[in-house]
């Protein structure tokens, strides 16, 4: 993908195929672009998918989104790379997934803002949440800074459904296990909803409810 001046493209990658695959996509961006990138894996026995942005002109941003829901003994691997070589750039990161029986989820995400990127601002998150014992996460965000003014952040949760919001939703009548169904859709449909494209929003809400646990009771609220 080559964005030229002031050219905005949001972009929303889904994953859906059980079998194995590596994908890759570059994006090249000149000044004050805009790329925003979705990508939605729905398992994958073996899955490595990469998204490389440079932000090469004065003023270019890009926010890389995306949510996996990884069971069985799936393997889901995404890697993040965003070099900020021109001053006044934005970047933001925020990766969520959900990984339950033997699956096992990575997230490898590098900023590197080189010496002429002054006033840079990069954040990275990655949150994931551990349906089973026997359910793993690899999560590596990490920044390389070569620049003095910079605004730079990078966070990771690895944990299992807030107890103080399962309380609040049974307090009120809701079943255990519809609760956690409930809340296990939502900390994925915040990523889902940053899909511009309506068709396949709601393609993607569907797919989620029909793999989540009590999805059609869920689908009520």
């Amino acid at each position: 993908v080559d964005l030229g001046r002031n050219v905005k493209m949001s972009h929303a990658r889904v994953h859906e195929n059980t079998g194995l695959q590596v994908g890759r996509v570059d994006v090249r961006q000149d000044a004050d672009s805009n790329y925003r990138s979705t990508v939605v894996t729905l398992g994958g026995a073996l899955l490595r998918f990469d998204v490389r942005c440079l932000l090469q002109g004065k003023g270019a941003e890009c926010q890389l989104d995306g949510a996996y829901l990884i069971d069985g003994e799936d393997l889901v691997d995404h890697h993040t790379l965003v070099e900020h070589q021109a001053s006044h750039c934005r970047s933001r990161q925020s990766y969520r997934g959900i990984v339950s029986g033997k699956g096992t989820a990575v997230f490898d995400g590098i900023v590197v803002v080189h010496r002429d990127a002054q006033k840079t601002e990069a954040h990275q998150e990655n949150r994931n949440l551990l349906l089973s014992e026997t359910a793993t996460v690899h999560t590596k965000p990490h920044l390389e800074i070569d620049a003095d003014d910079v605004v730079c952040s990078h966070g990771v949760t690895v944990g299992s459904l807030d107890e103080h919001q399962l309380f609040y939703l049974r307090a009120r009548g809701i079943p255990e296990d519809l609760a956690h169904s409930m809340l296990t859709y939502a900390f994925l449909e915040s990523i889902v909803e940053g899909v511009s494209h309506e068709p396949t929003r709601a393609r993607l809400r569907e797919a989620l409810l029909t793999r989540i646990p009590h999805g059609h009771r869920v689908r009520g609220f």
